[in-house]
């Protein structure tokens, strides 16, 4: 055994490569008398022979090291260079693994039952003695090191346990009610169904509400208009699209029809008459009316004489054949649902204006706050809907057909409304 400067060190210590933890060492035998701890209250005894891990070779330590890393430091410890970064791989058992996972060595101190948290990935390199003096303050820098790197995978994903999921506004009608409330559980249902999670769903107050509990990681998903998504998405590309909710048609259209013997010929023509919209969650219909009125340098409310919110959609389109109501608007897959079932009284209906094609509605999700794994499996149950039972009474309360995933003009349609249907500025501002 030598000593330099007070400190004392084995005697074949000094070109060994040293270890985060010296107890990896395999320990020598003694000669002379044992030291006494150059610290109260630190065992001096050497533990059970391990292989050496070799320069440059990574091992994981569980952050539960932090606990016992001040017990760890003492008169035949040393502390090697340590680069720090998280790792989604984990303890093994009581044993640190390499990067390929092979053991390291045994963590006889430690009870495997004591491993818990996350792991960070360590870098093992040479490191000459130190004075103790120097060696308590690698010491104390290495501690705090750690406990940054246990806050940055503090940051990282977490076990989902309830999906928490967020709406830009009603889904299924236009002002809530019991329609809405069964159409959420039915919903919910499938959701635990399909991923075997609780979850809830809440209503924000409107999509940049939504938007920013997104990027905080407040919620899991989001369910955004189309329109809304085409909105939010520029400024947030970890906004992603995970399903499109589709009415047999991939993007829906609005059209405004009037009874065919109408004097209206376009939009314009049907200022000062009644107008009737379905009370669904179809936000891009009133979109498109309040686009056309602002044309005119009008409200909706100013334009028309009278709206009415129409729950009976079939019931509403015939009113505009009969003449009690002057105009409608209606979505495409709508309007080819009542020429089917109706063909004699849609001859009687004629089309004075059509929007361009909407992005339809859609769940989204930001980033990777919600873990890939997961999401995948919510994204099947979507995608496999139609095919059960369950999946069809949530699709049919929602008015919907399926759920799809973007095509390849998706983005171009997302730039289209952009375009022609800017974003209302914030009512905050």
């Amino acid at each position: 055994m030598s000593s330099t400067g007070g400190c004392w060190r084995p005697r074949h210590a000094r070109n060994i490569t040293s270890t985060f933890i010296a107890r990896f060492w395999p320990w020598p035998t003694w000669s002379g008398s044992r030291p006494e701890p150059f610290l109260p209250g630190w065992s001096m005894q050497p533990p059970p022979r391990q292989r050496l891990p070799k320069p440059g070779d990574s091992c994981q330590i569980d952050r539960a090291l932090v606990r016992v890393l001040q017990g760890a430091l003492c008169g035949h410890r040393s502390v090697g260079k340590l680069s720090a970064w998280p790792s989604a791989l984990g303890v093994k058992g009581g044993r640190l693994c390499n990067s390929f996972g092979s053991t390291f060595a045994q963590l006889p101190w430690m009870d495997s039952k004591e491993l818990k948290g996350d792991a960070v990935m360590v870098t093992l390199e040479a490191q000459s003695w130190k004075r103790r003096g120097g060696m308590v303050l690698v010491g104390c820098a290495l501690v705090a090191l750690l406990v940054l790197s246990s806050t940055m995978v503090d940051g990282q994903q977490a076990k989902v346990e309830v999906l928490h999921i967020g709406t830009s506004g009603s889904l299924a009608t236009a002002g809530g009610g019991d329609k809405e409330k069964s159409a959420l559980e039915s919903l919910k249902a499938f959701i635990k169904d399909e991923t075997g999670l609780d979850n809830d769903i809440v209503r924000e107050k409107d999509w940049r509400e939504l938007l920013q509990k997104m990027a905080k990681g407040d919620l899991h998903l989001g369910v955004f208009q189309g329109y809304e998504f085409a909105w939010a998405q520029p400024d947030q590309p970890k906004l992603k699209p995970l399903a499109l909710a589709i009415n047999r048609y991939i993007y829906p259209t609005a059209h405004v029809v009037t009874q065919k013997k109408s004097e209206a010929k376009k939009f314009a023509d049907l200022q000062g008459q009644s107008l009737a919209i379905p009370a669904t969650g179809q936000g891009y219909l009133r979109l498109f009316v309040e686009h056309e009125c602002q044309a005119a340098g009008k409200r909706p409310e100013d334009f028309f004489s009278k709206i009415t919110n129409a729950e009976d959609i079939e019931g509403a389109i015939d009113d505009v054949v009969d003449g009690v109501t002057q105009a409608m608007v209606v979505d495409r897959a709508t309007l080819q649902a009542f020429k089917t079932r109706k063909p004699e009284r849609f001859k009687n209906l004629k089309e004075v204006a059509r929007s361009q094609p909407f992005p339809p509605p859609l769940v989204a999700y930001y980033g990777d706050v919600l873990d890939a794994a997961t999401r995948k499996r919510f994204q099947n149950g979507l995608l496999n809907a139609s095919k059960k039972d369950r999946g069809q009474t949530m699709l049919t309360l929602f008015r919907l057909t399926a759920f799809e995933t973007p095509r390849d003009d998706f983005d171009k349609v997302l730039a289209e409304t952009r375009k022609n249907y800017p974003p209302p500025a914030s009512k905050s501002k």
